[in-house]
């Protein structure tokens, strides 16, 4: 009996702490306390992390910006040496006297963006070779008017 009375109290017992332990408690707001000192670090957390995103996100940018403007830059350089070689080249040829030639490498610049000097420099250039093929059809015109009159042999 002894033994009956301690189950039956040792079981009450256990009821009341279980009872004791399953009670609801509920705030007024419909939140738990504990929800809401847990939810401001995580928005403190999620603040601080857009932050740093936002600021990586800039540096990425700006070194973008600074990558593609060297290379446009670096690009440009070339093409304006590139231009200016194609210059030099077509000056040498009035020099010797390859009009022609030196007119057909200009041609090659006309899609180019050129510097107000290399439009300047092509321009004369032109201008020269256009004088010189004029004076050389005149020429040879003249000689050839003078074969047919019975000029020079």
């Amino acid at each position: 009996m002894k033994n009956t009375y301690s189950i039956l109290g040792l079981t009450v017992g256990t009821a009341l702490v279980l009872s004791m332990g399953c009670s609801k408690q509920e705030t007024p707001s419909g939140e738990t306390p504990q929800a809401t000192s847990v939810s401001q670090p995580v928005a403190d957390a999620a603040k601080a992390a857009v932050e740093q995103v936002q600021t990586t996100a800039t540096a990425v940018a700006d070194q973008a910006v600074k990558e593609v403007t060297a290379q446009a830059n670096a690009v440009a350089a070339a093409a304006s040496t590139q231009v200016q070689q194609v210059l030099d080249k077509a000056k040498g040829m009035v020099g010797e006297a390859k009009y022609q030639e030196a007119l057909n490498l200009l041609q090659q610049l006309k899609d180019m963006k050129l510097t107000p000097e290399q439009q300047k420099l092509l321009d004369d250039l032109k201008g020269q070779i256009q004088t010189a093929l004029a004076k050389a059809a005149g020429t040879n015109a003249a000689s050839a008017l003078g074969n047919i009159l019975g000029g020079k042999k």
